[in-house]
């Protein structure tokens, strides 16, 4: 039996409490994002859970199964879903991460970690961090993920020193505005007061 919408609302109605209409817009503002980035082009990452994407598939030949006739089918777009480390170990009762690594060396470098977007950083961060916690699981190579997470750490730092840089600067850009105005302002006052003597 599949999880539907109604079952959702109910879930989260009988958690939180909040009236069912209340969390059947909150759903519906929730699937109508996921929904409107999927379309424009954009991925959905949600931290633990997983990452939504389109990919686009080629013009290719194929063939109806019941009348065997040749088919040529429409270059168009799908959604992907893959689910998250964290996800992947729940469902697999844990460690199916750690089988994947001794056979797949985690070859990630520099480059590919700047390719990442910032949550996708701090997830996969939180993964290594778990892995390197969970001391009833044996780790393949733990050099190897503590050397990725400070390369990890590196490149959040520097995007966070960024951002830090980017709002100090816009502080200071609407400050230098507001000074402008309160300047124009209290100049205008006192013009306005000596016309009235």
């Amino acid at each position: 039996m599949a999880l539907t919408k109604a079952d959702i609302i109910e879930s989260v109605h009988n958690q939180l409490g909040f009236h069912k209409k209340q969390v059947a817009e909150l759903v519906e503002i929730l699937l109508d994002t996921i929904k409107g980035s999927l379309e424009s082009g954009e991925d959905v990452l949600v931290s633990g859970f997983g990452k939504f994407g389109v990919k686009v598939k080629k013009e290719r030949r194929s063939r109806n199964p019941a009348t065997g006739d040749d088919l040529l089918l429409e270059p168009r777009k799908v959604v992907t879903f893959k689910c998250s480390h964290k996800l992947r170990d729940k469902i697999n009762g844990g460690g199916s991460y750690e089988k994947e690594l001794k056979g797949n060396k985690m070859s990630e470098n520099q480059n590919d970690l700047k390719e990442l977007t910032y949550e996708q950083k701090v997830e996969k961060l939180d993964e290594i961090l778990t892995r390197l916690d969970n001391s009833q699981t044996p780790i393949d190579n733990p050099a190897q993920d503590v050397k990725l997470g400070v390369k990890l750490i590196k490149e959040l730092e520097k995007e966070l020193k960024q951002a830090e840089t980017e709002v100090r600067d816009a502080f200071k850009e609407l400050e230098n505005k507001l000074d402008d105005e309160y300047f124009i302002a209290q100049r205008e006052s006192v013009s306005f007061t000596q016309l009235l003597r």
